[in-house]
């Protein structure tokens, strides 16, 4: 499951938004369902849904450009979804479980 944040335009994967919350993903799930888990920068309320691919929205992304950053790193391969580095030939994230194709 994946939380997202429609006047933010940000998404997170369940992992990362109970490390955020400092809930721990599994209570970030259970509060997520119930409507009780809110955007860390504005503090509304986060939607939960399955597939990310269709938002209402296209997330923005602060920081580096993806082109750029694995120029940085000698070309490592970055998850397409949360931008975590993955090892090579990853067919899944270990970070945020998004399919790499």
């Amino acid at each position: 499951m994946f939380f997202s944040c429609n006047n933010c335009k940000k998404v997170w994967c369940g992992s990362c938004m109970g490390q955020v919350t400092t809930l721990g993903p599994n209570k970030a799930f259970k509060l997520g369902k119930k409507g009780q888990i809110n955007c860390p920068d504005c503090n509304q309320v986060v939607i939960m849904t399955k597939l990310p691919e269709y938002l209402p929205f296209i997330q923005n992304k602060n920081g580096v450009d993806a082109s750029i950053a694995s120029e940085i790193s000698d070309n490592k391969p970055f998850c397409k979804f949360c931008g975590e580095s993955i090892p090579n030939n990853a067919v899944f994230c270990r970070i945020c479980g998004a399919k790499q194709e």
